[in-house]
């Protein structure tokens, strides 16, 4: 059995960021991946920054692109990160039929202005430097451990592996992503409503064509074989061998049998409305996701294991989400050694803060909403809706749990046109508008429960 102070599962931004500052401020400890190649990135994301231009997860983060940092002002903390990015400036938004475009922000005013909401940057290089300085602090890092079982013991935490290993810790940090095993063997998700699972794939590819290149475009669809919502997003990718990255999804449950999701996403892409826009690219590499849709975590706490990023929230929180919880939560520890308060009132801040910055600043079920709208409208309902957004002058923004507020707003003040012209879409408004979010995931749920 290997003994330390701290054992964290999961070598992400989260796990990374929490195993940096544990060893710099002087405990040991013990950075577990079940990954051979920590920094290869084998799943699918796109690596934004999450968003510059507003506050976000309760914060107001940027690229400082001259000092090569990433600065989080409220959590009082940067970051070192000297890799590529690239900006862009706003969210578009295509109907099905490819007839509506839909403008979060003025592209090309915006990008003349250089008035960015993001970019994206390097997942891999942020991994290697947030790593090279926990190993430069004594952090041991073991790749290649599948965490199967962890134990409250007298004293303490034990986390077994499938290699045969024990580690023992006063703490735990759980940053083992949006699909925690953690969450799952500590009972930490029967404490959860579960909402459906959502696959997709990650696509990197070159010589695209297409009106705004430097922007967050996302395309909505209903598959013509099964029937099925799904939706692509294209980013410009700051990877050398890449120009801009795909990544394509159902909005709710897949399908358990037919082809793969790679099959899917490449038929949408040769027979959607935009074909036309991939006629010379090239794909350099893809990879996939799989992802657990549930409800916040009551508190991220469970006998002296401390849950960070994805693990207790609803989706992700994103890479720069999950490097604020995991510097937040390494602090949280260091004061509960210095005040030898071991326990649940030892990393009280810690509970405080994630409090703060992701339940009680934002709304999960608004994110939800997005992916419920497809549940309950068909085809021609989306592209209604788009027709009715289509022109207007929306605010700029990149926020999941404003953007539909946003929207909405625009068709709120329209009703009177809409029951005129559409009832049936009318009646399907007044269902999202006042029915539970879990409702229209019921179906989803059922057919992906993974009996957590």
């Amino acid at each position: 059995m290997r003994n330390y102070d701290v054992v964290i599962v999961g070598a992400g931004p989260g796990g990374c960021m929490a195993a940096k500052v544990l060893s710099e401020n002087g405990f040991r400890v013990a950075l577990l991946e079940r990954k051979e190649g920590i920094t290869n990135i084998t799943r699918a994301c796109a690596t934004m920054m999450a968003i510059e231009n507003e506050w976000y997860i309760n914060d107001r983060m940027y690229l400082n692109e001259k000092n090569k940092k990433i600065v989080f002002p409220k959590a009082c903390f940067s970051v070192d990160y000297d890799g590529p990015y690239s900006p862009f400036y706003t969210w578009n938004l295509f109907s099905p039929d490819g007839k509506c475009t839909v403008h979060l922000g003025n592209y090309t005013q915006r990008k003349s202005q250089g008035k960015r909401l993001s970019v994206t940057y390097s997942k891999q290089r942020l991994l290697e430097m947030l790593l090279a300085d926990a190993r430069g602090n004594g952090c041991d890092i073991f790749a290649g451990t599948n965490v199967t079982d962890v134990q409250r013991m007298p004293g303490g935490i034990q986390v077994h592996s499938a290699e045969g290993n024990t580690f023992a810790g006063t703490f735990v940090i759980a940053a083992d992503g949006v699909n925690s095993h953690i969450a799952k063997i500590t009972g930490l998700n029967k404490k959860r409503n579960y909402y459906g699972l959502n696959a997709g794939m990650g696509i990197y590819f070159n010589n695209f064509d297409m009106p705004f290149p430097d922007a967050f475009n996302w395309m909505a669809f209903y598959h013509h074989k099964n029937g099925l919502p799904m939706a692509m997003t294209i980013l410009p990718c700051p990877y050398p061998d890449a120009e801009f990255w795909l990544w394509g999804s159902y909005t709710s449950c897949p399908p358990h049998e037919g082809p793969s999701i790679l099959d899917e996403v490449m038929y949408l892409w040769k027979n959607c409305p935009y074909a036309h826009w991939f006629n010379n690219s090239e794909v350099v590499r893809y990879n996939c996701h799989i992802l657990s849709m549930w409800s916040p975590a009551p508190e991220p706490f469970i006998d002296n294991v401390i849950f960070v990023g994805d693990s207790a929230w609803t989706a992700e929180a994103e890479c720069t989400g999950s490097m604020m919880c995991g510097h937040k939560a390494a602090h949280a520890i260091t004061l509960a050694f210095r005040e030898n308060k071991l326990n649940r009132d030892g990393v009280e801040s810690y509970l405080t803060w994630w409090k703060e910055t992701f339940p009680d600043f934002h709304d999960y079920k608004d994110f939800l909403g997005l992916f419920a709208m497809f549940e309950v409208m068909e085809e021609d309902d989306i592209n209604y809706l788009f027709s009715l957004l289509e022109g207007e002058n929306l605010e700029p923004t990149l926020n999941p749990y404003r953007a539909g507020k946003i929207m909405n707003g625009v068709v709120m003040s329209k009703i009177g046109q809409i029951e005129k012209e559409n009832p049936t879409f009318m009646a399907k408004l007044q269902k999202l508008a006042t029915s539970p979010v879990e409702l229209f995931f019921r179906d989803s749920a059922r057919k992906s429960f993974p009996n957590d």
